[in-house]
């Protein structure tokens, strides 16, 4: 716990956003992990973070590592976690 991880929000999953972007958080606590079934078709993760309080995120979307250094996303697209209302997460080592 403690660590730090972006998500990444794919454009057009939210209104009015074409763009890929993505957003950092430190991770708490974990609460739970809920396994795809039924007609759920993602793994689902709840996590406590700060900023944001319990949050549940598609594993998918979890990175360990900043998204814009790796390349999977432009850096003019990525978000802080000060002006993001979602965040992308990854986590790196920084203790």
């Amino acid at each position: 716990m403690g660590r730090r991880l972006w998500v990444v929000v794919p454009g057009g999953s939210l209104a009015g956003m074409n763009t890929t972007y993505s957003y950092d958080c430190r991770v708490l606590s974990f609460k739970q992990f809920l396994p795809a079934t039924g007609n759920r078709k993602k793994h689902l993760v709840q996590i406590y973070t700060d900023p944001g309080g319990l949050r549940t995120l598609s594993v998918g979307s979890l990175r360990l590592k900043d998204p814009k250094r790796t390349g999977e996303i432009s850096k003019s697209e990525r978000k802080t976690s000060d002006d993001a209302d979602l965040i992308a997460v990854g986590a790196d080592d920084e203790d």
